[in-house]
């Protein structure tokens, strides 16, 4: 370590990372925000990039960790702002690389006129299936001018190089989360309670939730759905509620603090529910796994990164009739409940440890840039 600015100890290896999205409660601005955490445990130091408006949750948790917070501007598009802040926190220091996340607009700027001599990274949460219709048009082009390539699943790097083309440094880097409680029992009384914690967006096909809940109910009268989240999918979930005679028993809860009250809300529940269109490698399905929450959720690639292909209680996207007998068979077998809750306790470090995944991460910080200082 050598003096930083106010006598602080500077790392010897510093990032600049540019994060788009911040505002929100969502995976990948948890992934920034703990991983942010975790990168600044190893010794690497992270000046993280944010939009105005960011969320305390994410900035307050990389801040206590000891990164330093740069926020844009906050008139003008976000992007431009995001991509000024990057270049006079360059000047001022420049990084060993400049990160974002996700491939936006802002690495597609940065990229079409980058710092000199600094090297680009990009780390990217979705899965990059062509059901990811907000991906720029350009991102081929934007993958060509990297000098390295993060995913979180080996699906997201097959469509990197089929779809895209790309042919340069590459990492499939593990989603994780911040370790869960030594002791944590899930609820275990009736009638149950099932759980979705998701965006409240189209592709996390929250409405087949309410519909697979919706049959599940005719044989648990007494059973409640927790929707925890918020999104502009939301008036419609809730007419959708109303309409199938189920507002009594739909409980749009809102949001909860990401890292503080994970604990309150797997302990509140029997059984989560995750019935998306496609997913990167969510973390909403990893914190109910390591807490042993059994888990029935739509075959997206993302929940099979999770829980494995073999998992049980995975069915056909869209299939509402097979999410609604995984979560009968799961209320009503003490068996398999309990079976299930065992397995994924058992399973949950070796598929998401923390520690793995940031040792991976640094392997791949030194393969772009060359070995990092002990």
């Amino acid at each position: 370590m050598s003096g930083g600015a106010n006598g602080r100890p500077r790392a010897r290896v510093e990032l600049v990372w540019v994060a788009e999205e911040m505002r929100n409660v969502g995976g990948s601005e948890y992934m920034t925000a703990l991983f942010t955490s975790l990168l600044e445990e190893a010794g690497l130091h992270v000046r993280l990039v944010a939009p105005a408006g960011a969320l305390r949750a994410w900035t307050g948790r990389a801040e206590r960790s000891g990164a330093e917070i740069i926020f844009a501007n906050g008139g003008g598009c976000q992007s431009t702002s995001l991509c000024e802040a990057a270049r006079r926190v360059c000047r001022e220091r420049p990084p060993a690389a400049v990160q974002f996340t996700p491939v936006g607009k802002a690495c597609g700027l940065w990229c079409a006129d980058a710092f000199p001599g600094v090297p680009v990274i990009a780390w990217e949460p979705t899965g990059m299936s062509p059901a990811c219709n907000w991906m720029p048009p350009d991102l081929e082009e934007i993958l060509r001018r990297l000098d390295g390539l993060i995913v979180l699943t080996e699906s997201a790097a097959g469509e990197a190089h089929r779809r895209f083309g790309y042919q340069g440094r590459l990492a499939v880097v593990p989603n994780t989360i911040a370790a869960p409680p030594a002791e944590l029992s899930p609820r275990t009384g009736s009638p149950p309670v099932v759980t979705c914690v998701s965006r409240l967006a189209p592709e996390k096909g929250v409405d087949l939730a309410i519909h697979s809940f919706a049959l599940f109910q005719r044989s648990n009268p007494g059973a409640e759905l927790h929707l925890w989240g918020h999104g502009e999918d939301e008036e419609r979930l809730r007419e959708l509620a109303v309409m199938l005679q189920l507002e009594r028993s739909v409980k749009f809860r809102g949001v909860f603090e990401p890292f503080d009250e994970i604990d309150r809300v797997a302990a509140g529940t029997n059984i989560a529910i995750l019935s998306s269109f496609f997913e990167g490698m969510p973390v909403a399905l990893m914190e109910m796994a390591a807490r042993g929450v059994p888990i029935v959720a739509s075959r997206t690639s993302g929940a099979e990164a999770v829980l494995g292909a073999n998992y049980p209680w995975l069915s056909p996207v869209g299939d509402t009739a097979a999410m609604a007998r995984h979560l009968e068979i799961l209320a009503c077998s003490n068996g398999a409940w309990h079976e299930t809750h065992r397995r994924l306790l058992a399973e949950w470090p070796a598929r998401f440890c923390p520690h793995k995944s940031v040792a991976r991460l640094t392997e791949f910080y030194a393969s772009v840039l060359g070995p990092l200082p002990c």
